[in-house]
């Protein structure tokens, strides 16, 4: 990607477990992106990248068992973010994503399929775009938990079919243009050049590799350090995370 590009995401969210097995989560992302400035000058009407993105709920089963784990999740949207600054695909969204994973010992191989209209970010990877269109993602690896760090690798498949829509992060509309896009395209890095978009599936097909270092030091603070690396866009994301568990602040008698 050329130049340098920044994006933090904070969510803010409600999360219920409505039972040990079915859970429900609603919430709404809040975006800072920052734009590389090669693409600042050929875009120099760019809008702001700060704003609400889509409200969301998460419909959550969880199956834990010894012989083998299993969580399916129905992820839905509204469209109220700003298409103009990539915030929203200006549709409605759903995805069913599946995860699978057995342990032995430390090792625990896990496998995760999601079908949607919209690719989802991961853990792994935000996308200087968000798509709409039809898609199944893959995503396989293996995870090595001994203790208070644990290692994350895995490979993914992102396999689109019929029309898509790219609507970029990093090339925004000015406030006076109608975000529409000038023709369909096959060139996959399009995301530079354009606000919007639209192709048949090799548009947004994609495929990879990432990795994660987690490092617990507490019991309520959790460091992450992730790496994922796209191969048709030759794009590498590297990101930091910070997870703190507030739970003790309710709860004085569990500390």
């Amino acid at each position: 990607m050329n130049g340098i590009s920044a994006r933090f995401q904070k969510t803010i969210s409600s999360n219920q477990m409505l039972s040990r097995y079915f859970g429900v989560d609603f919430g709404v992302p809040f975006y800072f992106i920052g734009t590389p400035s090669s693409t600042k000058q050929s875009n120099p009407g760019a809008a702001s990248g700060i704003g609400v993105g889509n409200v969301f709920t998460d419909l959550r089963l969880n199956y834990p068992d010894p012989f083998m784990n299993f969580a399916s999740t129905v992820c839905l949207t509204a469209p109220t973010g700003d298409t103009g600054k990539g915030l929203s695909t200006g549709h409605a969204t759903w995805n069913f994503a599946n995860h699978v994973d057995h342990a032995f010992g430390d090792f625990s191989p896990f496998l995760d399929a999601t079908v949607g209209n919209t690719i989802l970010d991961t853990r792994y990877f935000h996308r200087p775009f968000t798509t709409f269109g039809y898609n199944a993602a893959f995503d396989g690896g293996l995870e090595y938990d001994p203790g208070q760090f644990s290692f994350t690798v895995a490979a993914y498949d992102v396999a689109p079919w019929g029309n898509q829509t790219m609507i970029s992060r990093v090339f925004r509309c000015g406030k006076s243009l109608h975000c529409s896009a000038s023709g369909p395209t096959t060139n996959r890095k399009n995301y530079k050049n354009a606000s919007v978009s639209t192709g048949g599936a090799d548009l947004v097909r994609d495929n990879g590799f990432n990795g994660s270092i987690d490092f617990k030091p507490t019991s309520h603070l959790d460091l992450e350090f992730d790496y994922n690396r796209s191969i048709p866009l030759q794009l590498n994301i590297f990101s930091f995370a910070v997870g703190v568990d507030l739970s003790w602040l309710l709860h004085p008698s569990a500390r």
